[in-house]
């Protein structure tokens, strides 16, 4: 199997199954799976990235998973995880918009205004509105 795009799930699994990002990419490649644009292995931050986008787009689905692996993470905890996939993911305007479907993430202005300062209180009003 030759992949031009790195599948989101795909890249999740074999995260959680290796354990670091590092190991997910000689799996990957042990399944076939590499970047055909350079030929090398899928690069850990590529994996992170998928990964990311897997699990804000199937929250319940990798909130499971985590559990079934262990994973003792609280409420908040969790949220935090989310936030900061979030922020790696989305641009400025995708991440306001993913905001005002996420109000929880206002408990977090340090985490948003971090990668996207001001906006934690640009969010606010908007929600106060």
């Amino acid at each position: 199997m030759v992949d031009v795009k790195l599948d989101d799930r795909m890249a999740f699994e074999a995260w959680v199954q290796a354990g670091t990002l590092e190991k997910a990419s000689k799996l990957l490649a042990g399944k076939g799976s590499y970047n055909v644009n350079t030929g090398q292995d899928w690069h850990p931050g590529s994996i992170r990235q998928a990964s990311n986008r897997f699990i804000l787009n199937n929250v319940a689905e990798a909130r499971e998973v985590f559990k079934q692996q262990g994973s003792i993470m609280n409420e908040k905890q969790w949220e935090v995880r989310l936030l900061k996939a979030a922020c790696k993911v989305f641009s400025r305007k995708n991440f306001m918009l993913w905001g005002s479907d996420n109000p929880w993430a206002l408990q977090y202005p340090l985490i948003v205004n971090r990668r996207f300062p001001g906006l934690a209180e640009v969010l606010k009003d908007n929600v106060s509105s």
